[in-house]
This record gives structure tokens, sequence and C-alpha cells, in this order.
């Protein structure tokens, strides 16, 4: 696996925006998921707060912490190489510092 850093990444993705075709983002839910849509040939991948929740034996809506979407997170991270965006549903915060927190 390539390691590319974040500001590459960025990048990549930002400009994914720009072209003139549709951007399809698959919604990984664990590593394993992310894993297979790479090797599926995706240029991105998005995450699903749902499918994170469910996996972890939560329903939808910000029951999980913070902290296990970002452990998600970063176990996805590592196994790809591939822009990732993260759903982050309302920021997981209850002012906007917090939110601004988290998304850093």
């Amino acid at each position: 696996m390539n390691k590319i850093s974040q500001v590459e990444l960025a990048n990549k993705f930002q400009n994914m925006h720009k072209e003139n075709r549709i951007l399809v983002l698959p919604n990984a839910w664990d590593a394993g998921s992310a894993v297979i849509f790479e090797k599926e040939d995706f240029n991105a991948i998005g995450t699903t707060s749902a499918g994170i929740s469910y996996c972890l034996g939560y329903p939808d809506g910000e029951f999980i912490t913070f902290d296990d979407v970002l452990d998600t997170t970063k176990k996805i991270q590592k196994r790809i190489s591939i822009p990732l965006s993260v759903d982050i549903e309302r920021g997981y915060g209850n002012t906007n510092s917090e939110i601004i927190n988290n998304i850093k």
C-alpha cells in the first residue's frame, strides 16, 4: 500500500469534484469493505455513519462515540491509498468549537 500524504489525497479528492463526470463514493463501514471498494477501482471512498453504527451494534444517529468513529476511520485509512470522505453526522459536538475540533 502506497503512503500518500493527506494534502495529496485532499487535492486529489478536490480535483475529482471538478471533473466533468459523476463522482461515485461507495460507503465503507469498516476496513474490509473499504479494501474491497479500492480493489474494485473506485477512486475515492466515503464512510457510512449508519453502517459503522450498525457494525458496532448501535442504531444510527450518533449513539456511538466520536472515538468509535475516529477509531474505525483510522483503521480504514491505514488500509487504503485513495481519498476517504468521513460522515460525522452532526459533528459529534454540542458547540461549534467541539465540532471544529472533531473535524480537525
